[in-house]
């Protein structure tokens, strides 16, 4: 077997899987009696090789690589210490806020306003104004909104998800949506990029590990509306969420993590609305830390002055795709950070190991069954990326 062919699983060896084939991935340790056992490992040893040919097709492609090539303009942020943030980022210190605003069609107007807008009659009332609905329709805008986010949103959101592509890219311990949407979610599962993901659910209390740069938690702050519908609509319903058991509205690991950071980005949250001033209070942030804020909307003077006074947040005005991409480059110059092909093919590797080691250990037709599926889920994920 040429050395192209060679797949080196023990230690810390990268594996080679260039023109590999099923002879070259031996599943069957030679104590296998049942036939029916054989016959499926090798159905699974063609599966992984199939697998490990997919993937080293994505090997070498980087994303946004030209553009990290390009100069850096640093003009538009003049207030931002730059050094603070790159080094909170590193070590699992800065904390990044996504609102609602972050995403919009080619025109620039919210997706989810117009959604909003467009269910808007006499039994489902918007009020544009405030951004909240009028009462009593709670479940009606449930059904829609499950209906929108679950099958619709994500093909309209595909120039927003540039940006948020992006912001994957850099390693935050710690991502609060604050959107009814959850596609930071799926982009990382997309890409492979391993995460937990939780999001608020009343009066339920949720544990979860503490973030970390190596394991990220994604946390919908007001709800998955591509779960289950359910997000904060109505006046009655944020009334509702203000007074509820903190634990509840933040696991107690999330809320640890907020408050004893030194650094926060708030991307898209428009601090106009009277509630996401509001909603601050509730997140319990570090007295003493930096925190920038962009936004679409400009932010009146008035509310400058009170972010900035009450918690030390600075507005500042640019385009959010300009920031992003100053703040990507800035990482994979100082190395912080795998991009997210690098990312996809690194832990599809180590999963597919980790199937083989698994197939190679199994005595059960069904469990092989399941570990073929696990496989062409795998050939799946790969094929979205070629």
């Amino acid at each position: 077997m040429s050395s192209t062919n060679e797949m080196h699983t023990f230690g810390d060896n990268n594996i080679l899987f260039q023109d590999v084939n099923a002879r070259d991935i031996n599943i069957i340790t030679g104590h296998e009696e049942n036939l029916e056992i054989r016959e499926e490992k090798k159905i699974v040893a063609e599966h992984l090789a199939l697998s490990f040919n997919l993937l080293s097709k994505l090997q070498g492609r980087k994303l946004n690589s030209e553009e990290e090539k390009e100069d850096i303009d640093e003009s538009e942020f003049d207030g931002i210490n730059w050094d603070d943030l790159l080094e909170a980022i590193e070590i699992g210190n800065c904390v990044l806020f996504i609102g609602q605003d972050i995403s919009s069609d080619g025109e620039g107007n919210s997706i989810h306003e117009s959604f909003y807008k467009s269910i808007s009659q006499r039994k489902i009332e918007y009020d544009e104004k405030d951004g909240f609905f009028m009462p009593g329709a709670d479940k009606q805008i449930e059904t829609k909104a499950l209906s929108f986010y679950g099958k619709k949103f994500q093909k309209n959101n595909l120039e927003t998800n540039e940006v948020l592509t992006k912001l994957a890219e850099i390693p935050f311990s710690l991502i609060v949506p604050v959107c009814p949407d959850d596609s930071m979610h799926q982009i990382f599962k997309k890409f492979n990029k391993k995460h937990s993901f939780l999001f608020y659910k009343p009066k339920e209390k949720q544990k979860i590990e503490t973030p970390t740069v190596e394991k990220p938690v994604i946390y919908n702050l007001l709800g998955n509306a591509a779960s289950d519908g359910k997000y904060i609509y109505t006046h009655e319903q944020f009334y509702n969420y203000i007074n509820e058991d903190q634990e509840s509205k933040l696991p107690l690991e999330i809320e640890n993590k907020i408050k004893n950071v030194p650094l926060y980005l708030f991307i898209g949250i428009d601090f106009n609305r009277w509630y996401n001033r509001l909603l601050l209070f509730t997140l319990n942030l570090y007295q003493n830390s930096e925190a920038y804020t962009f936004n679409s909307k400009k932010i009146n003077e008035y509310t400058q002055i009170f972010i900035g006074k009450q918690f030390n947040i600075l507005d500042i005005e640019s385009k959010y795709n300009n920031f992003v991409t100053v703040l990507l480059k800035k990482t994979k110059r100082l190395g912080i950070g795998l991009s997210l092909f690098d990312t996809f093919i690194e832990n599809t590797k180590n999963d597919l190991i980790q199937i083989k080691d698994d197939a190679k250990k199994s005595t059960s037709y069904i469990e092989l069954a399941n570990i073929t599926e696990r496989i062409e889920s795998i050939h799946e994920m790969i094929g979205k990326l070629l």
